[in-house]
């Protein structure tokens, strides 16, 4: 592998903080199509607290399932958006 290729786990740890991100920014506008069917943290946790998520990702690496875990299970109103 050559110093400007990222390995598959680098490549998932990127979409899964950009994921992050995206559902983080206080950026949002309405009608913004960026951010159209993005859920708030608010909708995140009442559609998936205390439920369990399946995805395609290794267990052990990074993935978006893992993100939105974190979100639903935070206490709500904590430092989160």
């Amino acid at each position: 592998m050559s110093d400007d290729e990222i390995s598959a786990v680098e490549a998932r740890q990127f979409v899964a903080d950009a994921f992050r991100d995206r559902l983080a920014s206080s950026d949002r506008h309405p009608g913004d199509p960026l951010y159209e069917g993005t859920p708030t943290y608010h909708e995140i946790r009442a559609e998936l607290a205390g439920r369990d998520l399946a995805c395609w990702c290794p267990l052990d690496q990074p993935c978006h399932a893992d993100v939105l875990l974190e979100i639903a299970n935070a206490a709500e109103g904590g430092d989160q958006p």
